[in-house]
């Protein structure tokens, strides 16, 4: 739906460059490239003379009563099955260092200072 949603949004710059149309029409293309609603109106207000986004605005409304009726009609079978002599692991940080904690601007005083190959970005203040 997303791929309808973006092609109907597409049309509407060839809707209106094949002949003039009113204005209104690029609110009306950009409504039905947002739901099923839009479609619905687009259906209404602008005749079959755009026949690509008619057809597509027209496919935006059926996937309305298509994708439930997907969910309800695919099933998917849960298999449990016991894995034997496999630990499960799961890497943990315990401490991070970045080299931009340790600029010279950052540090104490009394703190010994080394050279840092720090990237530019990193070293100016």
């Amino acid at each position: 739906m997303v791929v309808v949603a973006s092609c109907i949004s597409q049309l509407k710059w060839r809707h209106m460059q094949q002949q003039h149309r009113p204005l209104h029409h690029l609110q009306i293309f950009d409504d039905a490239s947002r739901g099923p609603w839009g479609s619905t109106v687009m259906l209404s207000r602008v005749s079959v003379g755009s026949l690509l986004g008619w057809a597509l605005a027209l496919v935006s409304v059926g996937g309305l009563g298509i994708e439930p009726s997907a969910q309800n009609i695919l099933d998917f079978q849960l298999q449990m099955v016991n894995l034997t002599n496999t630990t499960a692991e799961v890497a943990m940080a315990h401490q991070h260092s970045s080299k931009a904690s340790r600029h010279e601007k950052y540090l104490a005083p009394d703190a010994i200072t080394e050279s840092l190959d720090l990237p530019s970005l990193q070293a100016r203040s």
